[in-house]
């Protein structure tokens, strides 16, 4: 509804948002070498950030979520901006990964 893409990564503590465009697919891709992170939308760098990824293993979370505490709630919460349009809905094609490669 928001039309917002947020990245959290939360090896580093940053977060970016994005507007994308709704009613298409985007691919997100996630670089991680030992010199650094990257976070691509649609092969555009949107985060680049220097160190790399930790030596334990690090879990990709993708999650549709609904503004404020908790908007689906009735009655609604008052820090609530309003009802949230249901059904929400976040369709994934695929999530592929592969070992890094000096």
């Amino acid at each position: 509804a928001e039309r917002r893409l947020t990245i959290s990564d939360k090896v580093h503590g940053t977060s970016t948002d994005r507007t994308v465009d709704a009613s298409r697919f985007h691919t997100v891709t996630i670089e991680s070498t030992p010199q650094r992170v990257r976070w691509l939308v649609d092969g555009a760098v949107v985060v680049d950030q220097p160190g790399g990824a930790p030596g334990t293993p690090v879990i990709p979370a993708v999650q549709a979520l609904v503004p404020g505490d908790d908007c689906g709630r009735t009655p609604l919460p008052a820090s609530c901006p309003g009802p949230a349009s249901y059904p929400q809905v976040l369709d994934v094609a695929s999530i592929r990964y592969w070992a890094y490669q000096p």
